[in-house]
């Protein structure tokens, strides 16, 4: 997990701990959500809108590249207005 970027080794009181980095806090999410990669269409359209600030664009990428690896894909980078 720590070389998936999942968690990592943090040392408190002269004890090692391990800790979730911003990417396996969004794994947890999907996990929790049980969010999985259909296989075959099930007939049923899914859409994620999100608007993340640019102060945050490592995140961003993070929650992009998680959706990618779930299976979704990008509709469109144009602002429908």
């Amino acid at each position: 997990m720590e070389e998936r970027g999942l968690v990592r080794v943090v040392s408190k009181q002269g004890k090692k701990f391990l800790a979730l980095t911003v990417k396996g806090e969004l794994e947890k999410m999907f996990a929790k959500a049980k969010v999985s990669v259909i296989k075959e269409w099930d007939g049923k359209w899914r859409m994620i809108v999100f608007d993340i600030p640019d102060g945050a664009s490592e995140k961003r990428d993070q929650l992009r590249w998680l959706l990618k690896r779930h299976g979704f894909i990008k509709l469109s980078s144009q602002c429908l207005y």
